[in-house]
C-alpha cells in the first residue's frame, strides 16, 4: 500500500500546477467577443487591479463608464486601449 502522505504531495503538486495554468491562462472575455461591454469585476481582473482603482479610473475621467439601468459597463476595446497606453507610459 501506498504511503498516504505521498498520495496528498502528488496531489497537492496537481493541484498546484491546474492553479499556475489558471494564472497564466488568457482571460475569456477576450476569446468569447473583443468588441463588447465588461463589467467592472470583470475590467478590474483584465487590467489586474482593484474594483477600487476602475471606480476611480471611471470617476477621473481615465476610462469611459457606460450606464445601463442602475450597472455601469465598460467599453472593452477603449479599456484595453487604455490599459496599452498606461503599459508604455510605465516604462
Amino acid at each position: 500500500m501506498e504511503n498516504p502522505f505521498q498520495i496528498i504531495s502528488q496531489r497537492l503538486s496537481t493541484i498546484e500546477q491546474l492553479l499556475l495554468d489558471l494564472k497564466h491562462q488568457k482571460p475569456t472575455v477576450l476569446e468569447e467577443k473583443p468588441d463588447k461591454y465588461v463589467n467592472k469585476k470583470e475590467a478590474a481582473n483584465l487590467a489586474g487591479v482593484s474594483t477600487s482603482t476602475i471606480d476611480n479610473w471611471g470617476r477621473s475621467g481615465k476610462i469611459t463608464r457606460h450606464y445601463f439601468g442602475g450597472s455601469v459597463r465598460f467599453w472593452l476595446p477603449e479599456l484595453l486601449d487604455f490599459l496599452k497606453k498606461q503599459k508604455v507610459g510605465k516604462s
